[in-house]
């Protein structure tokens, strides 16, 4: 999200600076000309700086949303887990691979995925 915001600000930036250059080349401008007469350029930033924030906000509560579920599902899937017997090697390891997905960094995951991977090809091979 940084360097989202980041580019953001630098393309913010460009636009202002580009405004305001032309500002200065015509400050005979016409009444006509909307974008001048209606609005400054400082007010056309603060607008846009608002628009920006407020689009920062959405997308802030929507990845708290989606971390809050996350994390929710991952303590529903481990509290599953404790119910589930070790020898049900199918079930654990499908709830472990969703685990996965979610924490791909999770080097207990990553071992619990071998190990019912191992254990269902053990009894597919009949040992």
């Amino acid at each position: 999200m940084t360097k989202r915001f980041a580019i953001i600000i630098a393309v913010l930036l460009g636009i202002y600076l580009i405004i305001n250059n032309f500002q200065k080349d015509d400050d005979t401008s016409s009444s006509s000309d909307t974008m001048n007469s209606s609005m400054s350029t400082d007010d056309m930033m603060n607008d846009m700086q608002d628009d920006m924030s407020d689009d920062m906000m959405d997308d802030t509560e929507t990845m708290a949303d989606v971390q809050m579920s996350r994390e929710q599902e991952t303590h529903k899937l481990l509290a599953e887990l404790k119910t589930i017997p070790v020898s049900e090697f199918a079930a654990n390891k499908m709830k472990y691979e969703r685990l996965l997905e979610m924490h791909p960094e999770n080097a207990m995951f990553m071992r619990k995925v071998d190990f019912y991977s191992e254990k269902l090809a053990d009894q597919h091979s009949g040992y």
